[in-house]
């Protein structure tokens, strides 16, 4: 049997690329205390070398060592980078009496960027002259964080607790639009956007969504927490978040919820185990995208598992995720601009743990 095919396959140059990255770190830390608290101090080191690969696509005028490819002149990028983080912390516990603690903690924190983030590429969408980009010199989250807790171990399997916090946001990870110029080959073009090279090739401008450093921030709230056996077995574990971010510049933060909430039932006695999970979040900003806001409404999920003890190193399990059907609906900006519908259904899984 022979098969044909029309076209041959042909590297897409921005979808091919690689991220190399090595950390060295080291810590120092002093532990202290008395008669009724303790605490530690201390400081992490962490120096981060990055290298990113990518393809630059030219419009017009590509550099003399510019590769020609169907898609578009590419040429290959290296670029490498370096930063060091300097991330103190100290925590301080009091108890107050045999079942309270108090406690403090402030430290300053980071977290790297995606792979995707720091790619030196970008992916186009030609037919609505929109696509998006990374750009390897973003820089990583990085906050300065304090909060105090309150918390009561009335007994062994039981605790009740509360601790507002605050963050000092100094740099976070968002897209931001620019305009770009790229080749496209097209019979329709958007003669507003797009300029005639030859033939059918245009050259036009499009909306790129380009990773990039938000101006910092705020964020600030609480949290409260319960965990109570009730009775022969059944008991209730739930917790509740209340946040509030806010940017420098007036944005939305990305990915921050002003609520959030959970509230599990569970039943733990002999061979079986069984918990019924109800989780909320209220709706957030994701990301700009395609030169416009994108949200998501609040979503909800009702979950169940369970599991049995067969015999000493055997199990049966069963899980149960979404029970009440509930779907993920994403808006541009305001709910009368729907964006994505996620349908994913109820999903059940049946096993066995050895």
């Amino acid at each position: 049997i022979f098969f044909a095919f029309p076209h041959p396959r042909i590297l897409n140059p921005p979808e091919n690329y690689s991220i190399n990255e090595k950390t060295y770190g080291g810590y120092v830390m002093a532990k202290f205390g008395g008669d009724n608290w303790r605490g530690n101090v201390g400081v992490r080191v962490i120096r981060t070398d990055q290298t990113s690969r990518g393809n630059q696509v030219f419009a017009s005028s590509p550099p003399p060592n510019a590769i020609p490819n169907a898609f578009g002149s590419f040429l290959p990028i290296k670029v490498e980078r370096s930063y060091t983080d300097f991330l103190p912390s100290a925590n301080v516990s009091f108890d107050l009496d045999p079942t309270l603690v108090l406690r403090f903690a402030a430290a300053r924190t980071m977290a790297r960027p995606d792979y995707t983030d720091i790619v030196p590429r970008v992916s186009l969408n030609p037919g609505a002259l929109t696509g998006s980009g990374g750009d390897p010199n973003v820089d990583p989250f990085r906050a300065n964080q304090y909060d105090v807790s309150l918390e009561w171990y009335p007994d062994r399997e039981t605790i009740v607790a509360a601790a507002i916090y605050y963050k000092d946001i100094q740099s976070y990870i968002v897209n931001s639009t620019t305009q770009e110029i790229f080749p496209i080959e097209t019979n329709t073009p958007n003669l507003s956007r797009c300029t005639l090279v030859s033939g059918n090739t245009f050259n036009c401008l499009f909306d790129i969504n380009r990773r990039s450093n938000g101006a910092g921030g705020s964020n600030k709230g609480f949290e409260v927490q319960v965990q109570r056996p009730l009775w022969g077995g059944f008991g209730v574990i739930g917790n509740y978040t209340f946040s509030k971010a806010k940017s420098d510049s007036g944005d939305a933060i990305p990915g921050n919820s002003k609520h959030a909430f959970n509230l599990t039932g569970y039943y733990e006695a002999g061979p079986i185990s069984a918990r019924l999970s109800y989780t909320y979040r209220s709706k957030f900003f994701i990301d700009i995208d395609r030169a416009s806001p994108l949200n998501q409404k609040a979503t909800q999920s009702l979950d169940a598992s369970a599991s049995y003890q067969l015999m000493e190193n055997v199990w049966l399990t069963a899980d149960a995720i979404n029970l009440t059907n509930d779907k993920i609906e994403q808006y541009a900006g305001t709910t009368t601009r729907p964006r994505n519908i996620y349908d994913n259904g109820r999903q059940f899984y049946i096993g066995a743990r050895f």
